[in-house]
């Protein structure tokens, strides 16, 4: 696998994860030039995926995902909006001899935003 035009050795690369639990074999696309996850979430039993065969990682820039399979985009700016609100909320609920208002903790939260952060959809 040739990445000297990339930033990211799995840049546009379609690769497999396994799930440790359940054993289930899923093929993502990274669709930008960005890292992913050594472990994600299985869909079918909610346990850890890992990510196997690195060196079967294989690039596909032009790749059109198939429909229902999940594939790695950069962190949407709204996702992280809702996402901060809802972690604000637990925080201010549940770290004892917190005093900041929400609005405080959410703002310290989206601060830490960052657009190339991988996220996980599902076509």
């Amino acid at each position: 696998m040739n990445s000297k035009n990339y930033n990211h050795a799995e840049a546009y690369c379609l690769m497999k994860y396994k799930c440790e639990k359940c054993g289930t074999v899923e093929t993502l696309w990274n669709s930008r030039d960005g890292v992913t996850p050594f472990m994600i979430n299985c869909e079918k039993c909610n346990e850890h995926m890992q990510h196997i065969d690195w060196n079967a990682d294989e690039r596909k820039t032009n790749y059109i995902p198939k429909i229902g399979q999940r594939v790695f985009i950069d962190m949407p700016v709204d996702y992280y909006k809702v996402f901060c609100r809802v972690r604000a909320k637990q925080i201010k609920d549940n770290v004892e001899g917190n005093t900041d208002t929400l609005q405080k903790i959410y703002n310290n939260l989206i601060k830490e935003y960052n657009k190339n952060e991988p996220f996980i959809i599902k076509i």
